[in-house]
């Protein structure tokens, strides 16, 4: 058996409530925490981020072009029990540095569960905002999308999977999880093809290097069978990992909507965060000042 938390994440100061509560292992560090916090949400890890706790500021940034802050420490290592140590203390997350996503994480309470239970998705309430869409301010007044528990669910178990039983690296198979072929691409993610569908099109590309003229009648029906059947194992595995990524697919597109809008004004900042000094973020409750 194992200590597990009940953790609240809640999205500050939108017009409509986003929240998600989530049932993890108490041993996790920061730095794992990160990517459960945006699975859960649907954020795309596109951005730096930082945590804010009553222990100072944590963070896994190696941009060389980003100002430190003074006492900011590796979330790897950094126990979330050893930060939320109580029923009720919270610390802040802040997702990209020019949107100022900010989430207030609180501890919900604690529970004994088996010691290989996953991580789980126990609530969702409002669908997460765009990527890269001026932050809060920017956000509708309502949002008449939901999230969806079973997806949420699924990508946490691949994404435990990939990570803790095959020891993938952290930000491919996040990638691989949300369908995001371009960040594979930038992180060799060639390890993630599905291997089925490699060996299909080899067989296909191989298929039409033959010269069907010099084959006698009943091998060239022979062959045309072969290929059709060939072709239709392509299409099926092709049409199966479609499937899997229209979620990720249909998500980028309202980013892509906005992208593409005429620029009007610059985003505004966050109403709580006037600038980009991480000392202007809000105190977490049990913070000590």
């Amino acid at each position: 058996m194992a200590k597990y938390i009940t953790l609240n994440i809640n999205l500050e100061d939108a017009p409509y409530q986003v929240s998600r509560q989530l049932l993890v292992p108490a041993k996790i560090d920061l730095y794992r925490l990160h990517y459960y916090i945006q699975l859960a949400m649907g954020w795309t890890n596109s951005h730096l981020h930082m945590f804010k706790t009553a222990a100072g500021f944590f963070s896994n940034n190696d941009d060389p072009f980003d100002d430190p802050v003074d006492d900011e420490q590796p979330e790897i290592g950094a126990k979330l029990v050893a930060q939320l140590p109580r029923k009720g203390d919270s610390l802040l997350y802040v997702y990209d540095f020019g949107d100022d996503w900010c989430h207030t994480v609180t501890h919900g309470g604690s529970s004994i569960q088996p010691r290989h239970s996953s991580v789980k998705i126990i609530a969702a309430v409002g669908a997460c905002p765009a990527e890269d869409s001026g932050g809060v301010a920017h956000m509708p007044e309502r949002s008449s999308n939901k999230p969806n528990l079973a997806q949420i669910q699924q990508r946490l178990d691949q994404f435990i999977e990939l990570t803790e039983q095959q020891a993938h690296d952290h930000d491919r198979a996040f990638a691989f999880v949300m369908g995001d072929q371009d960040a594979l691409d930038e992180t060799d993610g060639e390890d993630f093809f599905d291997e089925e569908a490699l060996a299909a099109f080899i067989a296909a590309d191989e298929a039409e290097e033959f010269n069907e003229d010099e084959l006698t009648p009943e091998q060239q029906q022979a062959f045309a069978e072969l290929k059709l059947d060939m072709q239709k194992q392509t299409a099926q595995i092709l049409l199966q990992q479609i499937i899997a990524n229209m979620d990720a697919q249909q998500r980028y597109q309202h980013v892509n909507e906005f992208i593409n809008k005429p620029f009007t004004h610059p985003p505004l900042r966050h109403p709580s965060l006037p600038s980009h000094s991480h000392r202007s973020w809000p105190q977490p409750a049990g913070a000590m000042m």
